[in-house]
């Protein structure tokens, strides 16, 4: 996937997170699909965070980049296999590292829901603007670290950000749709 079809895949995946969020009833971002599980808002948070260090990220120098993190020295995966990579990596995750990690989000409140999808927004257009002045060939070179994945080239992160996303708009969708036919 070239930087211009990435950068609109990322901004997909915001707008169908959005989207999902504005179409819900207010309270259901407070409320929970089981005992164990987030609210609708810890998974929105969730994102925000992801999105955040993912922006803060693509700020920083390129040759701090490559002294920090290294250059790639491997085939780069497609977005399928990232995918693949990443649900083979939850299913075999330490479930505490699920529980407690700098992305395991805090309570919310109803009052953070505005906050909280303004905020996802604007990381995502600040996401695609610093991805449009990548050069292309950079986006494969450098890397960042990911907690449960390891190092990954900067068009694979963006992969991640993009299906990461849709991963929870599903989980969302699968959990809010049997409270609703409660």
């Amino acid at each position: 996937m070239d930087k211009n079809e990435l950068i609109k895949r990322i901004d997909k995946s915001f707008n169908d997170v959005i989207h999902w969020y504005k179409e819900q009833p207010q309270e259901s971002f407070i409320l929970r699909s089981a005992p164990d599980k987030w609210t609708a808002g810890q998974h929105a948070l969730h994102l925000l965070k992801t999105a955040s260090a993912y922006n803060k990220g693509l700020s920083i120098n390129k040759l701090i980049l490559k002294y920090k993190f290294g250059t790639n020295n491997r085939t780069e995966r497609n977005f399928e296999e990232t995918r693949a990579r990443y649900k083979e990596k939850l299913l075999i995750a330490d479930p505490s590292f699920l529980k407690s990690n700098d992305f395991t989000p805090q309570e919310v409140s109803l009052d953070d829901k505005d906050s909280i999808l303004a905020k996802l927004n604007s990381k995502s257009l600040a996401i695609q603007s610093k991805l449009a002045k990548w050069p292309e060939a950079k986006l494969s070179k450098l890397l960042f670290p990911h907690p449960a994945m390891g190092k990954m080239t900067v068009r694979e992160m963006a992969y991640f950000i993009a299906f990461h996303n849709d991963h929870h708009v599903e989980i969302l969708e699968k959990s809010y749709s049997k409270l609703s036919k409660m």
